[in-house]
């Protein structure tokens, strides 16, 4: 997958869920079976400008070249940062029982995990 359909796609993605965790955590917890008190509202947006900043670099570095060294080391750093998204949502699921809807997340990160790999590992 070209550079910038990857970082245009995951840069939706991550939007999706920095809007939701931003205007609506609560709401947006629930969907996934879980629930939250003030204070995950609170980490929820607190999240949210990590990820907002990701969204950002997304969109400025969709252009680089191939053999861009700073876009290679974002993609490799999103490897970290999907690939243990994708581990946290498997363990949460398993151990306190979040709902099926939620192996979605897991899955999205595992596959943002790997083409990422891709894209930050190549020649």
């Amino acid at each position: 997958m070209p550079r910038k359909t990857l970082y245009i796609l995951s840069g939706v993605a991550v939007l999706f869920f920095a809007l939701g965790l931003l205007l609506m955590p609560e709401t947006f917890w629930g969907l996934f079976g879980g629930k939250i008190g003030p204070l995950g509202a609170w980490v929820s947006r607190l999240m949210t400008t990590t990820m907002l900043a990701n969204v950002f670099l997304f969109w400025n570095l969709r252009n680089e070249p191939a053999e861009s060294r700073v876009a290679k080391l974002f993609s490799q750093s999103q490897v970290i940062a999907w690939g243990v998204m994708a581990f946290v949502v498997a363990f949460e699921i398993i151990d306190f029982g979040l709902n099926l809807m939620t192996w979605s997340n897991a899955l999205l990160g595992a596959a943002f995990a790997i083409l990422f790999a891709i894209d930050g590992f190549k020649k």
